[in-house]
């Protein structure tokens, strides 16, 4: 049921899941070493690249078996999304908005995917 919450909490406005106002690089979540037991518990894994996708299969034993999708393969496209890192504060409006577009239309298979019957 939270799940679903969560999910009802995107649809109706995506966008403040991706601040840009206030976000400075030590806020950054913790190395993600440190976060293995959420790529245990993850039914689904997105990244941004095909990179990052072949990174965390070799360093993540716990990714193994997982779906792991870009965000564009979620939206049914192809190729990646740059990192916005140390680039302008529009590059990271268009990241972010590409991410968006990527997510809203992923959302309903994604969905689909991972709610019970």
């Amino acid at each position: 049921m939270q799940r679903q919450a969560q999910f009802q909490d995107f649809v109706e406005d995506p966008v403040r899941y991706f601040p840009l106002r206030g976000f400075r690089q030590r806020d950054r979540v913790p190395g993600a070493k440190r976060q293995r037991h959420l790529v245990s518990a993850a039914d689904v894994i997105l990244v941004m690249t095909e990179e990052q996708r072949r990174m965390l299969l070799e360093n993540f034993p716990e990714a193994a078996g997982k779906h792991v999708l870009t965000l564009r393969e979620l939206a049914g496209e192809s190729g990646d999304i740059e990192d916005p890192a140390t680039r302008d504060e529009d590059f990271f409006r268009h990241t972010r908005d590409e991410i968006t577009r990527c997510l809203e239309q992923g959302l309903e298979r994604l969905i689909a995917d991972v709610e019970p019957v």
